[in-house]
């Protein structure tokens, strides 16, 4: 069987079906997750923009030996978050989640369900911080994480997470949210992605193309970083769906994406990191705020054991409804204005939860 996807930062319960020859303890599966946070690779360091967040479930490290005390290490899952209002984080859902997976999940990302269990226990928690990995992060335990009433995975793969605290302004500014463009009608011909990942990644393959569960990954600290002008690939709401196409195994897949993601990549692509966000491209330039479209959910493994370009995204504009409840929830919690792309009227209604400004 080739396993031509990988979950992103999900990659090990996939495998674990698929390949009866690794171990299946929950220790490993841990260390394996730890293992496998699937970089942003070949990106630049992104020290500009701090609402692009850490986001680490599982206890941190108390051992001097493992590394730097208070830091996200083994036996936690790491990915990455935008703040999106003073105390609410978008993130993917298989981030935080569990997933049952179906007899097809090694050739097909979308034959999984989510489940209600975490990845780690010990808590959720972001951090602003440049590394979850290293140094001495700076953390915001989370009090709730919402996720949206459908399980599916390709259909679901969106999480919200409501912080016990607000993140001041002067630490982090948040992202703008478009939970209203239809990106099938009104598409962007290029992407920003904002994530933090590794720098390099190899998954050992057999000689049929398999992989055999055995990862090599240059973690460079798990900075934040920053790619641009990626090609914005396709969208569609149906009936003629966007058509992946994979070549690089020897026979050919087809795969069509549901209505609720979109593809991006191509050759001036580079690998997604778990949960990096997608930011229209011309948001990135002043005085423009970055504007979130979606969050990555899943990727190709290439014939060489890399991480292929070409990335499935979860669209945003499809759940607008449980965005902006979210955010109601999470500005009564935090006593602040509702943010602007929250709002279903204009800004001559915006209400303020708390009587706090």
């Amino acid at each position: 069987m080739n396993i031509r996807f990988f979950l992103l930062s999900r990659v090990v319960p996939m495998a674990l079906a698929a390949l009866p020859s690794v171990g299946c303890s929950s220790e490993a599966q841990n260390d394996a997750l730890e293992d496998l946070s699937s970089p942003l690779m070949g990106a630049p360091e992104d020290t500009s923009h701090a609402f692009a967040v850490g986001v680490c479930q599982g206890a941190l490290n108390t051992d001097p030996a493992k590394g730097p005390v208070g830091t996200c290490r083994s036996g936690t899952a790491k990915c990455s978050g935008t703040l999106i209002a003073p105390n609410l984080v978008l993130t993917a859902r298989h981030c935080v989640a569990g997933a049952d997976y179906g007899p097809n999940a090694a050739t097909n990302p979308c034959d999984a369900t989510f489940n209600t269990n975490v990845l780690a226990p010990g808590g959720t928690r972001i951090t602003t911080s440049p590394s979850v990995y290293v140094g001495t992060p700076k953390w915001y335990d989370v009090a709730e994480v919402l996720v949206p009433s459908a399980a599916s995975y390709c259909a679901a793969d969106v999480a919200l997470l409501v912080l016990q605290s607000n993140v001041p302004h002067r630490e982090a500014r948040p992202a703008e949210v478009d939970v209203a463009r239809d990106l099938a009608r009104r598409p962007v011909s290029e992407v920003a992605i904002v994530g933090r990942g590794g720098i390099d990644q190899t998954f050992e393959l057999d000689a049929n193309g398999d992989w055999t569960g055995n990862t090599t990954v240059d973690r460079g600290d798990l900075l934040r970083r920053l790619a641009e002008h990626v090609p914005f690939l396709c969208a569609s709401n149906g009936p003629s769906l966007c058509t992946v196409v994979d070549h690089e195994v020897p026979t050919t897949h087809v795969y069509q994406l549901p209505v609720e993601q979109f593809l991006v990549g191509g050759p001036a692509g580079v690998s997604g990191d778990s949960n990096a966000k997608m930011f229209d491209q011309r948001t990135f330039t002043k005085p423009h705020r970055p504007t979130v479209l979606g969050v990555a959910s899943w990727n190709f493994i290439g014939p060489d054991g890399k991480p292929s370009p070409n990335s499935g995204v979860q669209r945003l504009d499809v759940h607008q409804a449980f965005l902006r409840e979210g955010a109601e929830k999470a500005a009564k919690s935090g006593h602040y204005e509702l943010p602007e792309w929250a709002e279903h009227c204009g800004r001559g209604d915006r209400r303020v939860f708390g009587g706090h400004r």
